[in-house]
């Protein structure tokens, strides 16, 4: 049994057969959970999907193209520009199910059909507006009228445009990787006891290849896995990329056994159990019991700190040689024992993670600090370059409401962006006129995003309902609304949402998937009892957090900070993307763009 305690004069006691809690009367102020385990670590090489090299021969296959992520794109968008399924794009791209980001290859199972035609450009017309309406490139125009390049482009003068029409392909398969000659089957069922070393000689492919070919292996070797097997000698890329894995190991000292410090305050200022720091405790005790099933070699060090505003035990437990051999500390729970953990870390030379937002200077003070929950106002210039980038040809839309304008601040900053992109933003006043108002600002030959002054209940209740009275009156109104974090709790809203193409920005978000439910059942009988209703989910942070920067520590050793943001890693709930705060600490903007569509909700990460 492993076991973990927090030592309080009232203290909860944890285990990983039942991780419950129950009160004890120890008067010890610290107790060490350790957990060492010696089997080596594997790095995970690729994302999941078909494979780099897999994507270039299929783009040569008439029944599959092959698709580059564009600025602004979403899953849902990819699949109904080619008119395919949902679940047929993902099937060749499981990848995407989770997220997709800027340049990413999906394979689309389509037939692409090339006719031409030609166009006589009007006078307000360019060669970029001109490839817009084509759905092609300017490029791809220039080619095909090369006198372009010389002369301009002149009204009335015909030129030469691409048509490209798509067929779905019917029950669309996943392509095999079989090449000729192969001597070796291209998949495997995975049996009892075989382990990735035992695969790779029965095939005489390297663990890397494996690794390559078979992202899913980031959750380890399970029995009964359908695993792919490259072809011996003959897969470049895993090559390649098990190459890159080597070079990485040898230019980055390791740590034998890692040790993490986690230190948070388990009881109110009241004396109570801190509900959410318990929780997040919950989920980062789960992540460090999958990094162990991992083969991840750990110590993990566990302190109370009392009530979240006392400093005492904290100044106590730094003064003395119990954490000076720590590679990582994770926590603090008030801006005054932040204060004290990055003056620690910046004297030991240690990597500190603050979990929750904080005030604290800390960032300033300790060039070894990392903030993971990072105020949103902080990520305002992101979220307004993201929805510039996005939305700029459409019809935006203000909906302004003086007494309850929480995000002003961030609506002031989108229209100063607007003003300098010269891109129109229209605002609204609501008030006895509010319907009349919205109706008139409408367009009908260009898709309308309308944007809350406020992300309350009754502000969004109150925009969905001005779209659903204008396209009662008028249904050629293309109408979508653009928002804010706190609608991802707003669950008696999705309806409505998915009807008006909803999209909201957010750092963290809980898709519908089998990774989420897995974690919820893994939580339920951890620990008998759900998580709490809360926004973010505490567990899913201690979870994501654990793992993500023991990940880092492992594969790069403890000066990560170079390569913290080339990991690939799908997180349950949180985005990570770490920047430099100004030449001190890192902070996260990591960023979803989470869009409410007729066929669900689709998450999708726009943090790089």
């Amino acid at each position: 049994m492993t076991t973990c305690g927090i030592n309080t004069n009232n203290t909860y006691t944890y285990n990983f057969n039942r991780l419950s809690y129950m009160k004890s009367r120890f008067k010890t102020t610290i107790l060490i959970l350790s957990i060492c385990f010696a089997i080596p670590f594997m790095t995970v090489a690729c994302k999941a999907g078909v494979s780099v090299a897999n994507a270039s021969t299929l783009a040569n296959d008439n029944k599959y193209v092959v698709h580059k992520v564009a600025q602004g794109e979403t899953s849902y968008s990819i699949a109904k520009k080619y008119d395919v399924d949902l679940k047929d794009l993902y099937k060749l791209n499981p990848s995407a199910e989770q997220s997709i980001h800027l340049g990413q290859e999906l394979v689309i199972p389509v037939i692409k059909k090339v006719e031409y035609k030609s166009h006589k450009p009007k006078k307000s017309e360019t060669v970029y507006s001109i490839s817009k309406e084509y759905d092609t490139t300017v490029e791809e125009i220039l080619n095909l009228n090369p006198k372009l390049g010389t002369d301009g482009l002149k009204e009335g003068k015909s030129i030469k445009v691409p048509v490209v029409s798509y067929q779905k392909v019917k029950n669309p398969a996943k392509p095999s990787t079989t090449t000729a000659g192969a001597s070796k089957a291209t998949t495997h069922r995975v049996k009892p006891k075989e382990t990735l070393y035992s695969l790779s000689k029965e095939y005489n492919v390297t663990i890397d290849e494996l690794v390559a070919a078979n992202p899913q292996l980031s959750e380890g070797l399970k029995t009964d896995m359908i695993i792919n097997i490259p072809q011996a000698g003959n897969n470049t890329t895993a090559t390649e990329i098990a190459q890159a894995i080597t070079k990485e190991k040898t230019n980055n000292k390791k740590e034998s056994v890692i040790k993490l410090g986690v230190m948070l305050s388990f009881l109110d200022k009241s004396g109570n159990p801190n509900q959410r720091y318990v929780e997040y405790y919950e989920g980062m005790l789960l992540a460090i019991d999958e990094l162990k099933k991992k083969g991840h070699s750990l110590e993990v060090y566990t302190f109370d700190l009392g009530a979240e505003d006392n400093t005492k035990k904290l100044k106590d437990l730094l003064s003395t040689s119990d954490i000076a051999d720590l590679h990582i500390i994770i926590g603090g729970s008030s801006n005054e024992q932040i204060g004290l953990l990055a003056n620690y870390a910046n004297e030991k030379d240690l990597k500190y993670i603050i979990p929750f937002p904080a005030k604290s200077d800390a960032l300033a003070l300790n060039s070894n600090v990392y903030q993971v929950s990072t105020s949103h106002s902080i990520l305002y210039p992101k979220i307004v370059d993201l929805f510039v980038d996005t939305y700029s040809s459409d019809n935006i839309i203000l909906i302004n409401d003086k007494s309850n304008n929480e995000k002003s601040d961030l609506l002031n900053l989108l229209k100063a962006k607007c003003k300098q992109k010269n891109i129109a933003v229209k605002e609204v006043q609501t008030g006895t006129n509010f319907d009349t108002s919205v109706r008139q600002a409408l367009s009908n030959s260009k898709r309308n995003i309308l944007i809350p002054s406020s992300s309350s209940y009754s502000m969004l209740t109150r925009a969905l309902a001005v779209a659903k009275a204008a396209n009662l009156q008028d249904a050629m109104y293309d109408i979508s609304l653009f928002g804010y974090p706190d609608w991802q709790a707003y669950k008696q809203l999705y309806a409505d949402m998915q009807r008006f193409n909803t999209s909201i920005y957010s750092s963290f978000f809980v898709p519908n998937n089998d990774k989420t439910k897995q974690f919820d059942s893994k939580y339920m009988n951890a620990y008998g009892k759900e998580m709490m209703n809360t926004f973010p989910k505490y567990a899913m942070l201690g979870y994501d957090t654990g793992i993500f920067f023991v990940t880092a520590i492992s594969r790069y050793g403890k000066d990560f900070e170079d390569n913290v943001n080339k990991m690939w890693f799908i997180p349950i709930q949180t985005a990570f993307h770490f920047v430099k705060n100004k030449n001190n600490g890192y902070m996260n903007d990591g960023l979803y763009i989470v869009n409410f569509n007729s066929l669900g909700v689709e998450r999708t990460d726009k943090s790089k």
